[in-house]
């Protein structure tokens, strides 16, 4: 006896198969894959991590496995810190790299990065000196890796999925801490806003020029020096959160007391990397997780 099942009529498999293709073709037509495709990635949400890598600014931002990053650490030993720390959050390609300012602690770890992961576009201000040795070496090795430089003005975007990053103000001053480029991002449902080392001179400014508004999350310019977050700056940004890069037991002691204390006065939680290691925001569903520097990314 022959138990095997006779095969389905082959003309009837056909049939289904343009029935499903009119079908997709009729769907595609109406824009309802168009829809779903929208959806999907809308669902997907960023990570926000701001990075212990000691007295130095580096914020690794995470769009659905696509990587950017604001500002790049140190040199010598922050360099790799800055190394590892992408290894460890998988980081094989990033997208961009903004630099906020001539300032080592803020691109001094730049060539590290480049060195070792394929980076796509370097961004600066369109201020910026071009003249300044930091400025020149970091050209010198975007053109061996074939990354591109893009220069940046007062309200250009840059979209990464659903992460965008404005820019709010770029200032050209004498004095490289007021010459950086300020940013302002919004990925999903959280803000965040970049002053780089700014002083409450330029805030104001900002603030003259009504290019301030609110903000979930304050990066703590100049490592919360004395002379930054003034008073009327932090009740216009109206944060929720502040966070403050700074090394431990640093030589300056940041973040300076009396910013601390125009923080706590407006009830603004403060985290530092100093104390709190990595501090990670999930901007899908507005959480905040701290991890403290771990053997496997140090």
């Amino acid at each position: 006896m022959n138990n095997n099942r006779p095969l389905k009529n082959p003309l009837f498999l056909i049939v289904i198969t343009v029935l499903l293709l009119v079908i997709v073709i009729l769907a595609d037509s109406l824009g309802y894959i168009g829809k779903l495709q929208s959806a999907f990635i809308e669902d997907k949400q960023n990570t926000v991590r701001f990075l212990d890598v000691g007295q130095a600014d580096c914020t690794l931002v995470e769009n659905n496995g696509r990587f950017f990053l604001i500002d790049a650490g140190n040199n010598v030993d922050d360099g790799f810190k800055v190394e590892k720390k992408l290894r460890f959050y998988g980081v094989d390609t990033i997208e961009g790299v903004v630099l906020s300012h001539l300032h080592s602690d803020h691109i001094g770890g730049l060539l590290t990065v480049l060195e070792n992961f394929s980076v796509k576009n370097i961004y600066l201000s369109d201020v910026c000196d071009r003249e300044d040795p930091l400025y020149l070496e970091i050209i010198s090795a975007t053109d061996r890796k074939e990354t591109k430089v893009v220069y940046l003005k007062k309200n250009d975007k840059i979209v990464m999925g659903t992460a965008t990053f404005t820019v709010l103000w770029t200032p050209q001053s004498a004095n490289e801490n007021n010459a950086s480029l300020v940013l302002g991002a919004e990925c999903d449902e959280l803000t965040f806003f970049f002053g780089g080392d700014i002083s409450s001179t330029e805030e104001r400014k900002m603030l003259d020029n009504n290019v301030i508004s609110r903000f979930n999350i304050l990066k703590a310019s100049h490592h919360g020096s004395k002379n930054s977050g003034c008073d009327e700056f932090l009740d216009a940004v109206s944060p929720q959160y502040c966070v403050c890069f700074c090394g431990k037991d640093n030589d300056y002691s940041f973040p300076n007391e009396e910013f601390v204390n125009r923080i706590k006065k407006r009830g603004i939680v403060m985290y530092t990397t100093a104390e709190n290691g990595d501090i990670v925001f999930n901007t899908k569903d507005k959480t905040v997780s701290l991890e403290k520097t771990k053997a496997a990314h140090q």
